[in-house]
C-alpha cells in the first residue's frame, strides 16, 4: 500500500509553465465571468454591513473577522466605482485566485492537467461557489484559505513545504473565520501519523508558534474599539463573548434530535444541486481510491468533512448551505480521485494517453459550460440596485431633518452604508425596526419613517413616504396638506379620493426615470373590505405602466382609518427610455378594485371602474 503520492512526474515538474499558463487563464476566465454577474451597488444584511465597515475600518458583527477587514480596508481605498462596488470585487478577486488554488491542488492530486482544469472550472460555476464570489462577505476568503490548506497539505505530504506553514495557514484561517476550528482534528491526527518520519518538540513548538502568531490579528478588535468608542467591547467577559461568537451559541443543537432529518434532506439535496447524482458517485468512488494511492491524505480530507459536515448539521443558520463550499471542495478532490483511477485504468489498457485526457477533459469542460448556462439567470447579480433604489428614492424625498428611519437589519446596513461612506443624509437617525426604538422616536419628537415596521406601530397612524412609511402620532387632516391637484371622486362608496401629485423622482443607474405619485385618501363610509388600488400611466390607449398595491402597501388596513383621516398614498413609477412618449405627455388613471376576486369597484355617480385623473407631463 502506498502511503506517499505518487501523482507528480519529471514531465509535471518540467513543463511549470504550461500549468503557470493554465492558472492565468482559469484566474482570468472566472474573473470575467464573476465580474459580468458581479453585485453593482449596495447589499442588504452582513453584505451591506461588511461594505461600509471595510471602508471605514470598523467592527463587524461577531467574530469581528480581522483578517477580512484589514484586508479589505486596503482593497477599498482602490478607486474603483463605488465603495459597494470595490468590496463586492474583492469577493471576485478572491474567488480567482481560490480556483487557482484548487487547479494546483487538483494538478498535483491527479497528475492529469485536463482533469484538473476541467473539475476546476466545474467547480467555479458550482451555483452557492459562484453566487459568494459576487457579493461582499467572509466566506470567499474562507474558501481561499481552505483551498491553500488543502494544496500545503498536498505539498506536506510530498515534502514541499514544512509543518509550519501547514499550521500558519490553518492560523490564519482561525483568524478570519471560525469554521476553520472544524479542521483540527484532521490536521491533527495528520501530523500526529507522521510523527515518526519527521516529529520534533522543538519544530512542533516552532509550529505552534506560526498557528498563533495570526491570531494576533484578533488585538484589532480591542484597540479599535477603544478608538471608536465601542464600551460594549471594551471589558474580558464582553471580548470573550464577542469573539467566540456567543451571539450565535443559540442556534447550534437549536432544534435536537428532531431537526436533524430535515438537516440531513437539505444537506442532501444541496449536494446533489451542486455536484449531480453522477458527480456524488464518482465522489464515493473517489473516496476509496484516494485511500488505496494517499491513505495519509484521504484520512486528512474525511476527517475534515465530517467535521464541516457533523457542524452544519446541527447549526441552524438561514444560510447554513454556505456553509457547505469547503465540503464541496473536498468532495471535488474525491471526484479527481476517481478520475485518476479511471484514467490510469484506461492508461494501461489503451496506448492513447493524449487522446484518453482530450475525451474526459472535454466531458468535464462541457459539463462546466452547461452548468454555467442553465445556473446564470439564478446567479446573476448584475442588476441587483433594491436597496439603493430603495434608498436613494427615499433621499429624494423631503423627508423631515434629524428624522428617525426604522429598518431591520436586511436594510438598515445599507442605510447606514449611504449615510457613512456616501454622506447622504447623516442627519437622519437609524435605528433598528423594534418597538422600543419606536416609543423612542415619538419620545425625542422627531419625524419618524420606517422601511420595515415592528408590532408597535398598531396604535399609530400610517402614510406613505415614498419607498417608506411615516408614523404619526395623530393622523393628517385634510386642512394639513396642500394638495396640488384636487379632485373628489368616491370608488365603490368607501375610499374618496380628494387629489393627487406627480411628481419626478431621479433618473436611475439603470436609465429608468422614476416618478412619484401621490394619492390623497379617506374613508366615505366605515368599512372592514380589503381594497387594492392600481396606478396606470397611459398615452391613448396604449398601457405605459401599471403598479398595483393596498394602500400604505397593506400596512395599514381601512378599518383602521379613522374618520376625517386623510391617508397619503404613494406608488413609484419606472419608465426606461424606450417607454417615453414622443410628446412627454401621458394620462394617469386610477383603478380600486377587491384583491380576491380582482374585480374593480365602480366610480361612484357612473358606471366607469377606472378614473382618469389627467394629463401628466414626463421627463
Amino acid at each position: 500500500m502506498e502511503t506517499v503520492i505518487p501523482l507528480r512526474s519529471r514531465h509535471h515538474r518540467n513543463n511549470w509553465f504550461v500549468d503557470a499558463a493554465l492558472c492565468i487563464s482559469i484566474a482570468g476566465l472566472a474573473f470575467s465571468l464573476y465580474v459580468r454577474t458581479l453585485a453593482p451597488s449596495v447589499l442588504i444584511s452582513d453584505l451591506g454591513e461588511y461594505q461600509f465597515v471595510l471602508y471605514e475600518l470598523g467592527i463587524p458583527h461577531p467574530t469581528g473577522y480581522p483578517l477580512y477587514v484589514l484586508l479589505g480596508y486596503l482593497w477599498s481605498r482602490l478607486p474603483i466605482g463605488s465603495v459597494a462596488y470595490r468590496i463586492n470585487l474583492l469577493s471576485a478577486v478572491l474567488g480567482a485566485v481560490t480556483l487557482v488554488l484548487v487547479y494546483l491542488g487538483l494538478r498535483n492530486w491527479t497528475k492529469y492537467r485536463g482533469v484538473a482544469l476541467g473539475l476546476t472550472l466545474f467547480f467555479a460555476v458550482t451555483p452557492t461557489f459562484w453566487s459568494q464570489m459576487l457579493v461582499a462577505g467572509s466566506y470567499p476568503l474562507n474558501a481561499l484559505l481552505f483551498a491553500l490548506l488543502l494544496y500545503l497539505v498536498l505539498c506536506y505530504l510530498e515534502d514541499r513545504v514544512r509543518v509550519e506553514w501547514l499550521l500558519f495557514v490553518f492560523g490564519l484561517g482561525l483568524a478570519h473565520h471560525r469554521t476553520m476550528i472544524l479542521v483540527t482534528p484532521a490536521l491533527l491526527y495528520l501530523i500526529w501519523q507522521r510523527r515518526q518520519e519527521r516529529w520534533e518538540c522543538r519544530r512542533m513548538l516552532k509550529g505552534v508558534g506560526y498557528m498563533l502568531a495570526p491570531l494576533l490579528l484578533y488585538a484589532y478588535i480591542p484597540i479599535r474599539a477603544f478608538q471608536l468608542g465601542r464600551d460594549d467591547l471594551t471589558t474580558v467577559p464582553a471580548l470573550v463573548s464577542f469573539l467566540s461568537g456567543r451571539v450565535f451559541s443559540g442556534l447550534l443543537f437549536q432544534q435536537g434530535w428532531a431537526g436533524l432529518p430535515s438537516q440531513i434532506a437539505k444537506w442532501v439535496g444541496w449536494t446533489v444541486q451542486e455536484f449531480t447524482p453522477i458527480g456524488i458517485l464518482l465522489a464515493l468512488v473517489g473516496i476509496g481510491t484516494a485511500w488505496r494511492y494517499c491513505r495519509p491524505f484521504s484520512q486528512f480530507t474525511i476527517l475534515a468533512y465530517l467535521g464541516h459536515l457533523a457542524f452544519n448539521l446541527n447549526y441552524y443558520i438561514g444560510n447554513i448551505y454556505i456553509y457547505y463550499i469547503p465540503s464541496y471542495m473536498i468532495l471535488l478532490f474525491w471526484v479527481g480521485s476517481s478520475l485518476y483511477g479511471v484514467c490510469r485504468w484506461l492508461e494501461q489498457a489503451t496506448d492513447k494517453r493524449g487522446w484518453l485526457q482530450v475525451g474526459i477533459s472535454g466531458i468535464l469542460l462541457a459539463s462546466a459550460l452547461l452548468r454555467a448556462v442553465a445556473i446564470y439567470p439564478m446567479v446573476d447579480m448584475s442588476h441587483e440596485y433594491t436597496m439603493e433604489n430603495l434608498w436613494l428614492d427615499a433621499f429624494a424625498l423631503p423627508l423631515a431633518k434629524g428624522g428617525a428611519v426604522l429598518a431591520n437589519w436586511n436594510k438598515h446596513t445599507s442605510l447606514v452604508y449611504y449615510q457613512r461612506v456616501e454622506k447622504r443624509r447623516p442627519d437622519l437617525q437609524p435605528f433598528i425596526a423594534t418597538d422600543e426604538n419606536v416609543h423612542r422616536a415619538i419620545a425625542e419628537g422627531r419625524a419618524l419613517y420606517a422601511a420595515d415596521l415592528p408590532p408597535s406601530v398598531e396604535p399609530f397612524a400610517l402614510s406613505c413616504m415614498g419607498p417608506l412609511i411615516e408614523i404619526r402620532p395623530r393622523p393628517y387632516r385634510l386642512a394639513d396638506i396642500p394638495i396640488a391637484r384636487p379632485t373628489d371622486v368616491v370608488f365603490g362608496g368607501f375610499l374618496r379620493l380628494h387629489g393627487y401629485d406627480f411628481t419626478y423622482l431621479r433618473r436611475d443607474v439603470e436609465g429608468n426615470e422614476r416618478y412619484l405619485v401621490t394619492l390623497y385618501w379617506s374613508l366615505a363610509a366605515p368599512t372592514k373590505r380589503t381594497l387594492a388600488v392600481s396606478v396606470r400611466l397611459y398615452t391613448g390607449n396604449n398601457l405605459l405602466i401599471q403598479v398595483d398595491g393596498l394602500p400604505v402597501r397593506g400596512y395599514y388596513p381601512l378599518a383602521r382609518w379613522q374618520p376625517e383621516e386623510v391617508v397619503i398614498d404613494q406608488y413609484i413609477l419606472r419608465l426606461s427610455q424606450a417607454q417615453q412618449p414622443l410628446d412627454k405627455k401621458a394620462e394617469l388613471e386610477v383603478v380600486v378594485y377587491t384583491p380576491d376576486d380582482m374585480q374593480p369597484v365602480v366610480v361612484e355617480g357612473t358606471e366607469e371602474k377606472a378614473y382618469r385623473l389627467g394629463t401628466v407631463t414626463l421627463r
